[in-house]
C-alpha cells in the first residue's frame, strides 16, 4: 500500500496517474496534493457511500483553492478524461 506520502514521490514521474479528493479526511492534504501535482492532476471523489458526498465536497470548498484550481477538481479534469470536452 502506498503512504500518502509517497504519493508526492512516486505520481510526478507518471504523465497519466491522478489522485482523487476521498484519498484525504483533512482539506488541508487537498490543498498539499494541488500544490505538489498541480490541480491538473486531482479529482473530486466522493467515496460514497462509505462517505456522504456533501462532507468530500465540503473538503473541496475548504482547502483554500483558487477558483481555477477548484473548476479542475470539481469537473475539469474528469471531463477531460472522458472526452467531454
Amino acid at each position: 500500500m502506498i503512504e500518502f506520502e509517497d504519493i508526492f514521490t512516486i505520481i510526478p514521474k507518471y504523465e497519466n496517474v491522478s489522485v482523487e479528493t476521498s484519498y484525504s479526511t483533512h482539506p488541508r492534504r487537498i490543498r498539499q496534493a494541488v500544490n505538489a501535482l498541480g490541480s491538473e492532476r486531482i479529482l473530486f471523489g466522493s467515496d460514497f457511500p462509505t462517505n456522504e458526498p456533501g462532507f468530500e465536497l465540503y473538503k473541496i470548498q475548504n482547502a483554500h483553492l483558487k477558483e481555477k484550481e477548484m473548476e479542475n477538481v470539481l469537473y475539469r479534469n474528469a471531463s477531460r478524461l472522458i472526452k467531454l470536452d
